[in-house]
């Protein structure tokens, strides 16, 4: 074994209510992993080599979903179904770029798919439904 990590005990975070089903998303020279179901550290990156924590990031709690490296509106980032919003994050350092508020659901493990180049299909169960979301990157750098 090179490294190991007990994300939620080392970030004094409590599981989701059926356990952690979501997979680690390998971005560049990072491992990024989910958090639990505290409204914070939704995501966390480790160094891929050595283990060591980069960055920490969100404010949301959670979901079941996996973090997805995708190209959003020309921009590499990573896509997050939160427990509560859907987000994306900038690769390097986990800072959110936008933010959509999704209803109050516990249960969301669907994969966001980005359809052309700027929108993100969303979907959940247990009456939620779906949502399409258009995003755009301004010229002045905003979402």
């Amino acid at each position: 074994m090179i490294w190991s990590h007990d994300v939620l005990r080392e970030s004094h975070l409590s599981n989701l209510t059926w356990g952690k089903s979501c997979s680690p998303l390998l971005v560049q020279d990072l491992v990024v992993v989910t958090g639990g179901e505290e409204h914070e550290k939704t995501l966390l990156a480790y160094e891929a080599a050595t283990g060591k924590p980069v960055w920490q990031a969100g404010r949301d709690c959670a979901s079941y979903c996996s973090p997805l490296l995708a190209s959003v509106s020309g921009q590499e980032q990573i896509l997050m179904v939160n427990g509560h919003s859907v987000t994306g994050h900038d690769p390097h350092n986990g800072e959110i770029l936008w933010e959509y508020a999704w209803p109050d659901q516990f249960a969301k493990a669907t994969q966001p798919l980005v359809i052309d180049t700027n929108r993100v299909f969303i979907a959940a169960g247990y009456g939620v439904g779906c949502v399409m979301l258009k995003t755009n990157l301004s010229t002045s750098g905003g979402w």
